[in-house]
Order: structure tokens, then C-alpha cells, then sequence
């Protein structure tokens, strides 16, 4: 069990983003000793940097499984084609090559240096982007299913784009798992998306890290002694 949880903090970025227009701060914590959660931080070409965040149906040796498959998936790709349609239909495959019945909800975006960037969102919770001085985000909801779903309904393939939005100096990115705002305390109350995004419009001023140390420190309050049910990630990227 510890040289599975070791092998699967490997698979997550040694270091965070430290660029002249972006820099991050991310966490990763599995319900238990492995889990289905994933992200990773790559570069492109043309000053590029991608950000990818998964989070593999359940938790546990399969789910890890598929998401040390798709740190692989994205790894052979990325080199032949980042762009965001043909890495999520990468994806797709590597899923619906899976035998059993899993999905993974995720978000893939690229950011440029030309203030703008692209993302296409499968099922995952929507990323909020807070503008300039603005307290309320703007909610990049998903566009997609889960990935992996269609092959157990009768929807056809998802034909995947990307969408784009403009970023400015100051502006503020979060990407998360469900594992945060379906957290409960233990009155079986949930954390909730209102109180994460009131949380993160209250500190938006500090740096990506310690935002990040901010949202874990209030979900822990929050939980007091309850046990985690589901893997918690989150990524924090604010723009320079």
C-alpha cells in the first residue's frame, strides 16, 4: 500500500508553474491510500503551458490504475498534438479501452501568452475564473460528458472543441475536485460551491499558494473529525 501511494505521487508535478505571464499551486490528497485523482502541469510549444485535472469514477487500486493510464495517454500525445480536441479524444480512448464499467470527469486547458486560453470541460465541476476586482467568478461550466460514458448509453462519440476565453493581469483560475465541495461536516452538511467561491473571493489577493493553504485550511475546519469519502484536488493558477 505505501509503494502504491508513493508510485502514485509520482505521477504528479514535481514542481509548480513558475512562468512570465502564469504560476500555480496545486494539492492532491486520495481518500485512501491511492486514489482516482490526477493533475498535471505541461509544456507546450510557442511559450504554452497546459493544465490537465481528472478525477477517475471511485477511488482506489482501479481508479488509480486509469489515472496513471491517462499521465501516459497525455505524455505520448502531447508531443504529436496538444491541442484540446484531439487530447480529449486521447483520452476517450484510453477509457472506453477499459473493460469494466468507469468514467472520468476532467478539464484540459492550454493557456498562451497572448492573454487568452482554451479548455474543453467532460463532466467535471465548472472552474471559476474571477476577473480584475470582481467578486463573482465566472463559472466555465462542462460542455461534454463524462468521459467514458457514451459507450454505456446510446449517445453517439462526443465530437470534442475547445472553448475560449481571454485572460488579464490579476485574474485568478481554480480547479478542483467534487472531493472539496462535497465534503461534509458532521451535522452531514456539504461544503458546498457557494462557500468555496465566497472563500476564494475573500482572498483572491494573495498569492496561488497561499490560497490554496487558505481553502484546505477551511475545509479541514469545516470537516473537524469527519472522514474523508472522496480524493481531494485542487489546482490554483493566478495570472501575472
Amino acid at each position: 500500500m505505501r509503494l502504491a501511494a508513493e508510485v502514485q505521487q509520482s505521477l504528479l508535478p514535481d514542481q509548480e508553474i513558475s512562468h512570465p505571464y502564469v504560476s500555480s499551486a496545486g494539492y492532491c490528497r486520495p481518500a485512501n491510500s491511492v486514489g482516482g485523482d490526477y493533475y498535471d502541469y505541461l509544456c507546450l510549444s510557442e511559450n504554452s503551458i497546459a493544465i490537465f485535472l481528472g478525477d477517475v469514477m471511485g477511488h482506489g487500486y482501479h481508479s488509480a490504475m486509469v489515472a496513471a493510464m491517462t499521465k501516459s495517454c497525455l505524455q505520448t500525445q502531447i508531443p504529436f498534438d496538444a491541442s484540446v480536441p484531439e487530447v480529449m479524444k486521447a483520452i476517450t480512448r484510453v477509457i472506453e479501452d477499459s473493460q469494466t464499467f468507469i468514467y472520468m470527469t476532467c478539464c484540459y486547458l492550454i493557456i498562451h501568452p497572448d492573454n487568452r486560453f482554451e479548455f474543453a470541460n467532460a463532466g467535471h465541476p465548472q472552474m471559476l475564473l474571477y476577473r480584475g476586482d470582481n467578486g463573482d467568478p465566472l463559472e466555465l461550466e462542462s460542455s461534454f460528458m463524462p468521459i467514458g460514458f457514451s459507450r454505456f448509453s446510446e449517445s453517439e462519440s462526443e465530437q470534442y472543441y475547445s472553448t475560449e476565453v481571454g485572460w488579464h493581469s490579476g485574474d485568478l483560475l481554480v480547479l478542483y475536485s467534487d472531493g472539496i465541495t462535497e465534503a461534509f461536516n458532521p451535522d452531514a452538511e456539504m461544503y458546498g460551491l457557494e462557500r468555496l467561491k465566497a472563500l476564494i473571493s475573500e482572498k483572491r489577493h494573495l498569492s496561488p499558494l497561499e490560497i490554496k493553504a487558505e481553502i484546505l485550511s477551511d475545509l479541514q475546519a469545516y470537516q473537524q473529525d469527519e472522514s474523508v469519502n472522496d480524493d481531494i484536488t485542487l489546482v490554483v493558477a493566478k495570472f501575472l
